[in-house]
């Protein structure tokens, strides 16, 4: 199974922008009682956690500016229960300008 995400990012203050932040939410809809949980920031905590996904580049993004990206999560050719990423990510700000694709690798 692959999934793929896609997503803009409004800058609400000018800052840096170091990584992404990836996490998850879930539902167990089958069952008698419906269930689920979110590995999000503002959940409880789980023993799952976020993934920072660490940029080649530091972007400058201005308030009222755009992030442009998808992120696709694949299971690896090789080993299934590893998981490969694809981030692709745009930004034309006034103060940067940037198109890049960076892979990861999650075991």
């Amino acid at each position: 199974m692959q999934i793929l995400q896609a997503r803009q990012f409004p800058g609400e203050c000018d800052d840096y922008i170091h990584a992404f932040i990836a996490y998850f939410d879930v539902s167990f809809t089958k069952c008698h009682k419906l269930m689920g949980f979110s590995t999000g920031p503002r959940s409880r905590v789980t023993h799952w956690k976020q993934t920072v996904l660490y940029l080649e580049d530091v972007l400058t993004i201005c308030e009222g500016e755009t992030i442009i990206g998808s992120m696709t999560v694949a299971p690896n050719k090789k080993n299934p229960r590893d998981v490969d990423i694809m981030v692709k990510y745009s930004l034309s700000g006034r103060r940067c300008v940037v198109s890049r694709v960076q892979f990861y690798k999650m075991r």
